[in-house]
């Protein structure tokens, strides 16, 4: 990895000043939430061209100019990145359209997309002497974040809701990590996880500018492999709202060094039982209203409801001409047994809210048939695969005789 010392500066958002690093390191207690990364790309544009992009240099080692990260830096990988991107081709018969891909997350070392933050946060931790990590999370980033702290020998500490699946925690404890459940939702479980870094000065990960650094890198790989062009419409689920915010400063920033020569329209889906950004969107507000009530949803990693990224969302959605949008839980799950029977794509549900709300959007919009449009599968299905079994059970006999086999495989013959 090159010295990308010169390339970046950290600012305060509140204040618009630049920090100095060595202060973080020292003091440990600087807010993440608050800061901001900003680059040289006309520096960078010189070093990142289309030929240097083209080589094929494994997961994401070939856009750390676009990170956060110095060459003193030990980085933690774990070869996140290079993700497929599988272009559909079964349902867009139904669909009406030629260009339809999925971009599956799922493929990351712990099977979810927040492995490409996890990547820039930790080697920050490290970088900064963290004597322990702290976070909240509704799972995903729970198995994430044990698992590079694990890789870089850093204890860690998550804040979890009660609600968060099994499957979930099961990774997280075998990377060693300490688990705290909450009896709440996951905004709880975040400010306790602040609270904590505040009292014994331990770094705060989650979903805050470090994170969207790495994050980011799914935009630069989505241009990628879709032939160093920018798609036309991307649908990405939305819980906090880092991760949408990440993708598209991730395109701005190709658009800056003219790598593509357009920006997609951004389409953001929640699920209706925390669609607090919808809710907010659909008012043409710029800032939200918290969801009050606990409600149960298959769509557990985006179940937010005070999302800390909200604004950004909402000020990208204007920007991009783009649109929120919410499913329900029953939509989700039919969309998720819909997506693995057609094209063999297994996604959990929190990931599925996208296909579910392409197909909302297709009958409220008329789209060219051509245009290109990716969904962003945030987490593998085997990170939650119980949620959707309930409505399989149609498919799964119980017998007691050779008699009632051969009526089984009768039916299909």
């Amino acid at each position: 990895m090159k010295n990308s010392r010169n390339y970046y500066k950290i600012k305060n958002l509140d204040t618009g000043t630049v920090i100095n690093e060595n202060d973080i390191k020292q003091t440990r207690n600087i807010s993440y939430s608050v800061l901001e990364v900003t680059y040289d790309y006309q520096k960078i544009k010189r070093i990142l061209t289309k030929p240097f992009l083209n080589k094929n240099i494994p997961s994401i080692d070939k856009y750390y100019y676009l990170f956060p990260i110095q060459k003193s830096d030990r980085l933690i990988s774990l070869n996140e990145g290079n993700t497929p991107l599988y272009k559909s081709l079964n349902i867009i018969k139904n669909l009406g359209l030629e260009n339809l891909y999925f971009k599956h997350e799922g493929f990351n070392p712990t099977g979810a997309f927040k492995d490409r933050g996890s990547v820039v946060e930790i080697t920050k931790a490290l970088a900064y002497k963290a004597k322990a990590i702290v976070l909240a999370s509704t799972g995903n980033m729970a198995a994430s974040i044990s698992a590079y702290s694990a890789k870089a020998h850093i204890p860690c500490f998550v804040f979890i809701p009660d609600s968060t699946p099994e499957s979930k925690l099961a990774q997280t404890l075998y990377y060693g990590a300490k688990i705290i459940k909450v009896r709440g939702a996951y905004d709880q479980a975040a400010q306790l996880a602040i609270e904590c870094a505040k009292k014994y000065n331990f770094f705060l990960a989650g979903d805050y500018a470090f994170r969207a650094e790495g994050q980011k890198s799914q935009a630069y790989e989505i241009i990628l492999q879709l032939g160093l062009k920018s798609p036309d419409y991307i649908f990405v689920p939305v819980g906090n709202g880092t991760n949408m915010y990440a993708i598209w400063k991730g395109f701005n920033e190709f658009y800056e060094m003219h790598i593509i020569d357009k920006l997609p329209k951004m389409i953001g889906i929640q699920v209706v039982s925390y669609n607090a950004i919808y809710q907010a969107y659909k008012r043409k507000a710029l800032t939200i209203k918290p969801i009050s009530q606990t409600t149960k949803t298959v769509a557990t990693a985006i179940a937010v409801k005070n999302p800390s990224d909200a604004g950004k969302v909402l000020k990208l959605i204007r920007e991009s001409k783009g649109e929120m949008m919410c499913t329900t839980d029953r939509e989700i799950i039919k969309a998720q047994a819909d997506l693995a029977k057609s094209e063999s794509i297994f996604a959990e549900p929190s990931s599925l809210v996208v296909y579910a709300g392409l197909k909302k959007y297709i009958k409220r919009h008329k789209l060219n048939s051509k245009s290109k449009i990716v969904c962003v599968l945030t987490g593998h299905g085997l990170k939650d695969p119980v949620s959707g079994l309930n409505s399989l059970t149609h498919s799964i006999y119980q017998i007691k005789s050779n008699i009632e086999i051969n009526k089984i495989f009768n039916q299909i013959q």
